[in-house]
């Protein structure tokens, strides 16, 4: 599993660019946005598991926060660390490590982000293990946020991006609603690459399985990334925008509603 992922990473699929495309600029403000909620002090250890090429260290950074960040990808580390640089920004370290054993002591931090690692996971032992290793390095009182992709996640993006136009993807989606085991076979087309796709209650049994509380699961675009119109809201940031952020907000924990976000996010904490 390790070795897939960093040939996905290093080969395939250019994590840098990920948010920067399509909705992906909606799901940064709505991810941010979630995260300060539980940013209750001017400088919070922070502790950024499977945090890719750096998009939310480097943002928490940039707010005076300490903050150690972890990947499996040699080329994620070496592309946060020169953006770091550019930056004159400073991190507290860019380490190359594995989610499922963390190379810090005992609740050192006051907030971990475990915001990959759980749907790249495809075994469910190895999740708990990730989430277990989160719990062990969070201080009392501090959180673990955690993200996860939809089970419906890949049926509802053939049809907002046309994605049925490929013979193999029905295949793939039929095998996602079945049991969540994403399987992409052509590691270098658009689809996803192999992975565990969550329905909200999976996570937050998960999540209690592992020894954490599970405070909520929100939705993090909602059902609003379903609409074409979104990514002209992105790009006007008028009215439409705020409105479709305003009512993100305010749905993001109806259970109903859940699974038609493409990304989900546990609240979690210490019992």
């Amino acid at each position: 599993m390790t070795k897939e992922i960093v040939k996905h990473y290093t080969e395939a699929f250019d994590e840098a660019r990920r948010l920067d495309d399509r909705i992906g600029p909606f799901e940064y403000e709505r991810t941010t946005e979630i995260i300060s909620r539980y940013l209750d002090r001017k400088q919070l250890r922070v502790i950024d598991v499977g945090g890719g090429t750096g998009t939310y260290a480097l943002w928490l950074t940039e707010q005076g926060h300490l903050v150690h960040i972890v990947d499996l990808v040699p080329r994620h580390i070496s592309i946060v660390m020169a953006k770091a640089k550019d930056q004159s920004l400073n991190l507290g370290s860019a380490i190359l490590a594995d989610a499922r054993s963390l190379p810090f002591g005992n609740h050192v931090a006051d907030c971990v982000l475990l915001m990959g690692p759980l749907y790249h996971l495809n075994d469910r032992n190895d999740r708990l293990q990730a989430l277990r290793e989160s719990g062990r390095v969070v201080r009392k009182g501090g959180r673990v946020l955690c993200t996860a992709i939809s089970r419906f996640a890949s049926m509802l993006a053939g049809f907002r991006f046309s994605r049925f136009n490929d013979p193999d993807f029905e295949a793939i989606v039929d095998k996602d609603l079945c049991d969540g085991q994403h399987r992409n076979a052509d590691q270098a087309s658009r689809h996803l690459g192999n992975a565990f796709l969550h329905k909200a209650d999976e996570l937050r049994q998960e999540i209690e399985s592992s020894g954490l509380v599970c405070e909520k699961i929100v939705g993090i675009e909602g059902p609003f990334g379903l609409l074409s119109r979104l990514e002209d809201w992105i790009q006007e940031r008028g009215r439409m925008y705020q409105l479709a952020l305003k009512y993100a907000r305010r749905i993001e924990e109806e259970e109903g509603l859940l699974g038609a976000s493409f990304h989900l996010m546990g609240v979690a904490r210490l019992p």
